[in-house]
């Protein structure tokens, strides 16, 4: 069974916050750049996610699956749960998007853990098996498809 060190997957550019590996070179000069941008980006993010319900509908732009389609991708409603989350509202957020609420712990403990690692600290990572990883996939599927039947309870996954 194969595994994966959770900074093994963080370091490999999983996710779209990761993107900053691209440039080693400014990065080596200035090894805590890194980090101050990533908390920057986190930090307006946040204020952008915090202030949603006061920015109207418009505001962000709309799933492109859903606008070709009419499907619900995984995704679908994770800023609406982040921002209901935000204001203190669980059950709102879990209408949205259960998989966000459930998401928000893990994503956050991995951000710190990579956020102590530009700083220097050494951080031991945890394990994570290949199994756990198709697990979700798995998993993240199935939450695709089900919340595209139209039919009670499966229509009450889809963003509301």
């Amino acid at each position: 069974m194969k595994m994966f060190r959770l900074s093994q997957i963080l370091n490999s550019g999983f996710g779209a916050v990761f993107l900053f590996e691209k440039t080693d070179g400014l990065f080596s000069r200035y090894p805590k750049l890194k980090g101050w941008l990533l908390v920057a980006v986190i930090f307006f993010a946040a204020i952008a996610i915090y202030m949603k319900p006061y920015l109207g509908r418009t505001f962000y732009p709309r799933c492109p699956l859903f606008c070709l389609t009419g499907l619900h991708c995984p995704g679908c409603g994770s800023t609406r749960s982040l921002a209901a989350l935000s204001h203190g509202n669980i059950a709102d957020a879990c209408r949205k998007n259960i998989f966000v609420v459930a998401a928000v712990p893990f994503v956050t403990a991995g951000l710190i853990i990579y956020l102590l690692r530009c700083f220097g600290v050494n951080v031991k990572t945890p394990f994570i098996s290949g199994k756990l990883i198709m697990g979700l996939f798995i998993l993240v599927l199935a939450f695709f498809v089900l919340r595209n039947i139209s039919l009670y309870p499966f229509n009450l996954l889809a963003p509301h």
